[in-house]
Formats: structure tokens, C-alpha cells, sequence
């Protein structure tokens, strides 16, 4: 799901459980637990128009976000 507000909500009403970076439920009706050992690990896709990114901003973002995915490879 996209909207973390919503899987807050869920979790909150005891509808759900998730897993989610630090700090993005701060609600105190919901319980922290961290992962212990090795911490499940996501691929994130970066998309742009074939064509490429337009605009100069949007062509330096794909730049730092390549440099920055092949730093943490």
C-alpha cells in the first residue's frame, strides 16, 4: 500500500501489523517492536519517460539517486 496513513490507521484499529522505516509511526497507541538480526531489504524502482528525465532538476535527481544506489550496491 502507498498511503502510510493508512497503514497507520489500519494498524492502529488492530486491522493490520506493518513493517516501516523508524519514526514514521509515532502514534503512542501503536507498538515499536525493531527487527532484530538482518532487516528485510526492498528494491525501489526510480522511472522516468523513456525519453529521459526533461527537466534540468529532474535530470540531477536521476544523477544523485544513481550515484547513491551504486554507492550502497
Amino acid at each position: 500500500m502507498n498511503d502510510l496513513g493508512t497503514v497507520v490507521d489500519f494498524v492502529r484499529n488492530g486491522l493490520a501489523v506493518a513493517i516501516t522505516a523508524r519514526g514514521t509511526a509515532t502514534d503512542p497507541r501503536i507498538a515499536l517492536v525493531p527487527i532484530r538480526g538482518d532487516a528485510p531489504r526492498f528494491m525501489i524502482r526510480l522511472v522516468s519517460p523513456a525519453s529521459g528525465p526533461g527537466g534540468a532538476v529532474a535530470r540531477a535527481f536521476v544523477a544523485v539517486a544513481e550515484r547513491v544506489a551504486g554507492e550502497a550496491a
